[in-house]
């Protein structure tokens, strides 16, 4: 077990180095194996093989490296078992664990977990479980037939059509992009405008504002600019996430295409494109498949060589192999606010009086919103007023408006 989580801290980490702590009958102080990285402090994992795993047994296992004399000054610890750790009371303690201690990050990975990581690494469950469990676990397919696969033509035809089809489907009443600036930590950053253009293979990033600061509207026209410059975009939304990443990713492409994602991702190697992942509203996912989401997708984006970019309402934690940028959305200056009211229908000969009346909005989806509806809006029209006009709006397309 200890064996297997240093080489899982290489290959899902990307640790530079991963080795065990001490041996048999040494105070290791929470600590089993230990893992180094070029421009981090280093990872610490515990190793439990266990048949059952309990809050108790969670609570233990931080405490013990937490609370204790924390070698290696480690930013993260990642407690490993072979039990199942679908527990209500597990995620609970987890998430009180991790308020507790803030200053370090905590992962568990449970039978589910290692199960995702290890689907993708054939060689890794060669080396552990032997040929015949890698033959029946990992599927791989024989050298001929992937030959064969990677050379059918039906799968080229089949990436432009999705292409074409994606395309379409974004553009149908997509309004223009107003450049909002995206922000990392140091005051740097890129305009929504240029986010697609700046984006490199292997740039992950995660994006993140409140509620109607525009990142789904941005991500729509970065897929659009992606697929104009010769990438594969494909664009998910967290929600839809139960459990498997291959499902959910094969849901967001089905409108678009009758090949399965990883057939498209084929394809795109075939042709020597770039494929993108779009990952839109995280905050969308529930809390307790949020981490489990976030590996899996680090094994994907690995496997498949793919980029992810990231949306939601505040950053979380990602395997290193997807970490990247972190840019915030920043507020629209007043220049944006203007370009916002003009991009949505107001006249230039009255924008000083509707961004006089729009004083009240603050996120670029409320200045749309407002835009569109500024004949409806009495003076000095707040939030609810919009939210009372836009409803009213609405209502004049319905058969049974009074009902609805």
């Amino acid at each position: 077990m200890e064996h297997l989580v240093v080489a899982l801290a290489v290959q899902v980490d990307r640790a530079l180095e991963s080795r065990s702590f001490g041996r048999s009958g040494q105070a290791q102080d929470g600590v089993d194996v230990v893992g180094f990285f070029s421009s981090q402090r280093p990872t610490v994992y515990q190793a439990k093989k266990y048949e059952r795993f309990t809050a108790t047994d969670l609570r233990r296992a931080v405490t013990a490296y937490a609370d204790g004399e924390r070698p290696f000054d480690a930013h993260r610890l990642v407690v490993v078992t072979t039990a199942d750790v679908r527990d209500t009371k597990v995620d609970l303690e987890l998430t009180r664990l991790r308020e507790q201690h803030h200053d370090l990050v905590v992962d568990l990975w449970g039978r589910q977990q290692l199960s995702d990581m290890l689907f993708g690494l054939p060689d890794l469950v060669r080396r552990f479980f032997g040929e015949d469990t890698m033959r029946v676990f990992c599927r791989p397919l024989p050298d001929g037939e992937r030959t064969a696969d990677l050379g059918d033509s039906g799968q080229e035809q089949a990436l432009e059509q999705y292409l074409a089809h994606l395309g379409s489907y974004l553009r149908a009443g997509l309004h223009g992009l107003v450049g909002l600036a995206l922000e990392d930590p140091d005051g740097a950053g890129v305009l929504s405008t240029e986010l697609a253009a700046w984006l490199q293979p292997g740039r992950h990033v995660q994006v993140v504002g409140g509620s109607g600061t525009g990142k789904s509207h941005t991500l729509a026209h970065t897929a659009l600019g992606l697929a104009q410059a010769g990438s594969v975009p494909i664009l998910m939304r967290a929600g839809v996430y139960e459990g498997r990443v291959e499902d959910s990713l094969d849901e967001s492409v089905a409108p678009f295409a009758s090949q399965s994602a990883d057939c498209l991702v084929q394809a795109a190697r075939l042709k020597g494109l770039p494929v993108v992942l779009l990952l839109d509203a995280i905050n969308e996912c529930p809390r307790r498949l949020q981490d489990r989401l976030m590996l899996q997708l680090g094994s994907w984006c690995r496997r498949v060589e793919a980029t992810l970019v990231s949306t939601g309402h505040d950053f979380v934690n990602v395997p290193a192999v997807i970490g990247g940028a972190r840019l915030r959305v920043a507020d629209p200056t007043l220049q944006q606010r203007v370009a916002l009211l003009r991009c949505y229908g107001v006249d230039p000969q009255q924008e000083e009086v509707v961004e006089e009346e729009c004083q009240a909005f603050a996120t670029a989806f409320e200045l749309s919103m407002a835009a569109q509806l500024a004949r409806r809006l009495p003076t000095g029209a707040g939030r609810a007023a919009l939210l009372d006009a836009y409803l009213s709006e609405q209502l004049q397309e319905a058969s049974q408006p009074t009902a609805l």
